[in-house]
């Protein structure tokens, strides 16, 4: 089985600069009172995050998963959530108790630039219905935790 993740995220995630995934970044930098720093007219895009525990239970299943009925193939593997990188601003400034200051740097690659992603999760949902199931308010929940683990880190 091969797997195509989204953008992963969990704590004690070292951060990697610029190649960490946006929701790493800002949590990590919102937890040590720092500037986001967001692209100019990229509010409304989103990611579909995912946690890296919902990839380790996928990959923990499979191994497990032996038989000849198991997934086979390739597969995308996100939470099949898109948040909304305004959405994530507001996260980060509920999480810290106050606005969190914003940076808007020019868009200077806006024609490569990806402003959605969105997996479809069903065709690993035939397979792992229960491991996939996400929303809003989980990531919410997991991304408050991850930010919590960066503050306590600082």
């Amino acid at each position: 089985m091969g797997l195509r993740y989204t953008n992963v995220f969990g704590p004690r995630e070292p951060i990697e600069g610029r190649m960490s995934s946006v929701i790493s970044q800002w949590l990590w930098r919102s937890a040590r009172g720092k500037a986001i720093e967001i692209y100019d007219g990229t509010h409304d895009s989103g990611r579909d995050f995912i946690e890296v525990h919902r990839i380790a239970r996928v990959i923990l299943r499979r191994l497990k998963d032996t038989g000849k009925d198991s997934a086979r193939g390739v597969f995308n593997l996100g939470s099949g959530v898109t948040v909304t990188f305004g959405e994530l601003i507001t996260w980060c400034s509920a999480f810290a108790g106050i606005d969190v200051e914003v940076h808007t740097i020019p868009f200077t690659i806006a024609e490569q630039y990806q402003h959605w992603t969105s997996v479809n999760m069903d065709a690993l949902g035939q397979y792992y219905p229960d491991l996939i199931v996400a929303n809003h308010e989980s990531l919410k929940a997991y991304a408050q935790e991850c930010w919590r683990s960066h503050r306590e880190s600082t």
